[in-house]
Parts: structure tokens; sequence; C-alpha cells
């Protein structure tokens, strides 16, 4: 029997110009029906969470906003209540430290991380928590092999385009 999973995009935004609030979330939700969670938005430091709703491909859809220090709490949250697989897919560098609390605090979930744009051209502190973010992952991905293939540290984490 397969092992029952949640998909949880996280993000930084959900305007029309974002590509994971417009292509992948709408996409995911029709190719695996019942397995998204709504995508959480990380935004403002103490903000707690509250639902909210935004375009997405031509319809309003929903998502919910949380501020930094309670995403953990809403991630715990929500693995007690469906006692399902966590897959947390993340989708910007500076969101990824999230990586290293969920790998130790939230049983029974693995993380993503997409690699949208050169590592080289990252801020400081986005290498920072890109890097604290790839060490406790499961799987990355880069958008691109050519993005790929300008890491420098590409065969010491799994990376597929």
């Amino acid at each position: 029997m397969k092992e029952k999973k949640i998909i949880i995009n996280v993000i930084r935004s959900v305007s029309i110009t974002s590509m994971p609030w417009n292509d992948l979330y709408g996409t995911l939700r029709i190719n695996n029906p019942g397995r998204c969670f709504l995508p959480i938005r990380i935004k403002g430091i103490f903000f707690n969470p509250k639902i909210k709703f935004a375009k997405c491909q031509g319809q309003n859809r929903r998502y919910i906003d949380c501020g930094f220090f309670n995403f953990l709490w809403l991630i715990s949250t929500i693995r007690k209540k469906n006692n399902k697989k966590l897959i947390l897919h993340f989708h910007n560098p500076s969101i990824a430290c999230f990586t290293l609390p969920i790998r130790y605090l939230i049983k029974n979930s693995c993380s993503i991380i997409n690699l949208h744009n050169n590592y080289e051209n990252f801020k400081k502190f986005q290498k920072i928590l890109f890097m604290i973010g790839l060490k406790n992952t499961e799987i990355n991905i880069g958008v691109s092999e050519s993005i790929i293939q300008n890491l420098k540290f590409k065969d010491k984490y799994k990376f597929v385009a």
C-alpha cells in the first residue's frame, strides 16, 4: 500500500509574476488531486497564519499567509491533523533554512528546494540560507541544466533538472 502524502508549496509571493504560484500550484492541483495542501506564503516575522485569496490562472485561489516564526507551528499542526507524509517544496533560497528544523522536528516529512537562478547571483544571506537548506533535503531541483552545471557543489547534493 502506498504511503499517503501531502504536497505543500512554500513560497514568498502570490503575485501574477510568481512562477510557483501561477504555474506550479495550478498544475499540481490538477495532476495530484487531493494531495496538495494550500500553499503557504512566508510573510513577515510574527504574522499569525491566515487564509487569503489571490488570482491564480484566472481564478481566485486560497493560500495561507504565515510569519517566519509561526511557520514551524503551522507545519507541525498540519502534520498532526493529517497523519500523512509531508512533502515541503521550498521555492526561494531565503526560506530554505526551514529544512533544518523540519528535518528534526517534523517526523515523516521531506524537503525539496528549487534553484531558479544562478547561485553566483545570490546575495550573501541567500547563499548561507540556501546552503543550510541543501544539507537537509532529500532532493533539489534546478530549473535548467545550465544552472546545475554552474554549481561548484553539484556533486555533493542531489540535483535534478
